[in-house]
């Protein structure tokens, strides 16, 4: 294991320059021979496009087959369907969540937050329909579903920010999903007790509102900075 002559970070064998200030390596002990590639023959081929419209039409059809399987066997058992709505739900979600996006990439993420919160919220009502207990749904789960995907735009919102150092946006990401234990915990309280008073959440609050500031705070600090970024490759 070697390091960087100027800012010490550990390098692996391959390497010809530091993936941190980006100075050239140099080891008499490990020539490169001219034209010498420091990653296997396989690797070489990599970047071909993949027909994404193909994958899509494959994935599609694979969620579709156990959809058509369960359908089938519960109107055969229950002259009717009943459960497999649950598959269906499920499968809907996966798609919109993972294959719908793998297609649309370039889409803004804010729109697939709104579709997934939607449709997740859509699923739950489902469920709570066909268990018949559509009293919990609009007190607490509705809520609860569009505050984790309040969550997920502020977090996308984070990872998206240009202007922001990775340790910073660690620290805000940290800080940001603190809050959500309390919005989890005045929910339920509120529709069990009929209080906002929070219960239990300050166990989960606390330090994470603690560490995502502290995160915050030093990431300003540029010797701290540096320290990490050397030890974590980031």
């Amino acid at each position: 294991m070697s390091y960087c002559v100027h800012c010490g970070v550990k390098l692996a064998d391959y390497e010809t320059k530091c993936p941190l200030c980006e100075t050239p390596v140099v080891d008499p002990s490990r020539p490169i021979a001219a034209g010498e590639s420091p990653f296997p023959d396989r690797l070489r081929d990599g970047g071909k496009k993949i027909n994404k419209h193909f994958v899509v039409t494959v994935a599609s059809i694979v969620l579709l087959v156990p959809f058509i399987v369960t359908t089938l066997i519960d109107v055969i058992l229950s002259v009717g369907m009943s459960w497999s709505a649950y598959v269906l739900g499920a499968e809907a979600l996966f798609w919109l969540a993972v294959v719908l996006p793998y297609q649309s990439r370039g889409t803004s993420p804010y729109l697939f937050c709104f579709i997934d919160t939607a449709a997740t919220a859509l699923y739950v009502l489902l469920i709570a329909v066909i268990e018949r207990g559509r009293v919990w749904y609009v007190p607490l789960a509705l809520p609860l579903i569009a505050a984790a995907g309040l969550e997920v735009c502020v977090m996308v919102a984070i990872h998206r920010s240009s202007k922001t150092g990775k340790l910073t946006k660690t620290g805000l990401a940290i800080f940001s999903i603190s809050f959500y234990p309390l919005v989890v915990d005045v929910v339920i309280a509120h529709y069990r007790y009929g209080s906002y008073m929070p219960r239990w959440s300050w166990y989960a609050t606390t330090p994470l509102f603690v560490l995502g500031l502290t995160v915050i705070l030093l990431s300003k600090s540029r010797r701290f900075t540096n320290w990490i970024r050397k030890k974590m490759f980031i």
